[in-house]
């Protein structure tokens, strides 16, 4: 059995695998406000059925939908019709080839072959992460957007959530940085204020599954199994819905 320094190492390793491996597919959404704007949420680039998308909550997009994507300082609005179910808080809008391929930049999307069919884990113990962009750690200077995502290894709550929903811990006091965070990032990024992270995309990195079957583990394991939608702070917890309810909405979308 590992102690809880042993855990904490390994827990430390495997969120800074899986930040590396999801800063491709995420993205700041931002509204724009006259010459400059404000950061709104956070979004995910995903393909399905040859259509790629920005995946996030309808309450963030209703609000904004400017973009950018990782490595590129371009922020591009979008103008078209964009889909979205307000009961179930779910948008998305298209991504067409004319922004994605006008400059060069890091981003790709999430197939959504990786997209689990439902939330499931081993147990309680098992590592989620998620990556987003808080509000307190973006902003626009002239233009430009500004925003440094952070990337968070944390675990189900026991017993809470109901079919829609499961929660996540947040808990600004108990954060621990990775060994792989820069020193750059230690001064600068904050960790106290979840806002903005809604549309960030849950996923189960199956380390616990993976390892405990006698397998090595790799960020590729890795699903998704639900979205950010909302924080609960009295409780200090992320509530997230489930991936289930986003595939059946994106299947309704997208047919095939």
């Amino acid at each position: 059995m590992l102690t809880a320094q042993e855990w904490q190492v390994i827990s430390s390793q495997v969120t800074d695998a899986m930040n590396v491996h999801v800063k491709p597919f995420v993205a700041p959404i931002s509204a724009s406000m006259g010459a400059g704007g404000r950061h709104v949420g956070t979004g995910t680039y995903v393909t399905q059925g040859g259509r790629r998308t920005l995946l996030s909550c309808e309450h963030v997009l209703a609000v904004g939908r400017h973009y950018r994507f990782s490595g590129s300082e371009k922020v591009w609005g979008h103008q078209a019709e964009w889909s979205y179910d307000k009961a179930l808080d779910v948008a998305f809008l298209d991504v067409p080839d004319e922004p994605w391929d006008a400059f060069p930049h890091d981003a790709q999307a999430v197939p959504y072959q990786r997209f689990a069919e439902r939330h499931h884990t081993i147990g309680n113990e098992e590592i989620l992460f998620f990556r987003g962009y808080a509000g307190e750690n973006s902003q626009f200077l002239v233009d430009t957007l500004e925003a440094n995502a952070s990337g968070y290894g944390t675990q189900e709550v026991r017993d809470t959530g109901d079919g829609d929903h499961f929660e996540i811990f947040w808990e600004p006091t108990s954060t621990r940085l990775t060994a792989g965070t820069s020193e750059e990032a230690r001064q600068r990024v904050k960790y106290r204020d979840p806002h903005g992270f809604s549309g960030s995309l849950v996923w189960n990195t199956r380390y616990c599954e993976v390892t405990r079957a006698g397998e090595t583990w790799a960020p590729a394991e890795a699903v998704v199994v639900g979205m950010v939608q909302q924080w609960l702070p009295g409780a200090k917890r992320l509530r997230v819905l489930r991936v289930e309810h986003v595939r059946n909405w994106l299947d309704l979308q997208t047919p095939g």
